[in-house]
């Protein structure tokens, strides 16, 4: 499936690299996201699994994710 100028990645293959992207949402979640829209992770063989802070899951989020909530905690210095 071509999108724009290269292959789709969607969530249920297996070159999705499932560490990297909980280490993305997680560094995220510490920059003030704090909450997230994806669906959840579906392969063989695997148990079904969200990625950490997901708020609400979604059949057609297979290949993006929903930022919200930013919530920075800035401190004047």
């Amino acid at each position: 499936m071509p999108h724009k100028d290269g292959p789709v990645l969607v969530s249920q293959v297996d070159r999705f690299d499932w560490d990297k992207n909980v280490r993305f949402v997680n560094a995220l979640y510490l920059f003030g996201y704090k909450a997230f829209g994806s669906q959840v992770m579906k392969r063989k063989g695997q148990p079904n699994k969200t990625l950490p802070h997901v708020a609400f899951t979604n059949g057609d989020h297979d290949n993006h994710l929903h930022l919200q909530g930013y919530q920075p905690n800035i401190q004047d210095i």
